[in-house]
């Protein structure tokens, strides 16, 4: 509750369990995103965004496993969407080149 407090200074009688259930699963979609962005890392891929959205995936999970730098993640995540759009468009080009 020490990070809730934090939040949500002296008002934590209001806390109604959607918002606690919110709360603790920021950390285990964290760990999933550090997890999702590390194995792609490992993928060898000539896409030019793919790298960014690997890093912007790992670092969004950190800071929604961290709980209390989730609003930090929005903007990592907003570029880690971002790059992934790219990489839509870039594979989006290459098949209309192929066909």
């Amino acid at each position: 509750m020490t990070v809730l407090s934090l939040l949500m200074g002296d008002d934590l009688d209001n806390i109604d369990p959607f918002s606690i259930a919110f709360f603790v699963l920021l950390v285990p979609y964290g760990v999933v995103s550090i997890m999702f962005g590390r194995r792609l890392l490992k993928v060898d891929s000539h896409y030019r965004g793919f790298t960014l959205f690997c890093w912007m995936s790992i670092i969004a999970g950190i800071c929604f496993a961290s709980v209390a730098l989730f609003l930090l993640a929005i903007p990592f995540s907003l570029i880690a969407d971002i790059a992934l759009a790219l990489i839509f468009f870039e594979a989006a080009r290459e098949l209309r080149e192929l066909s």
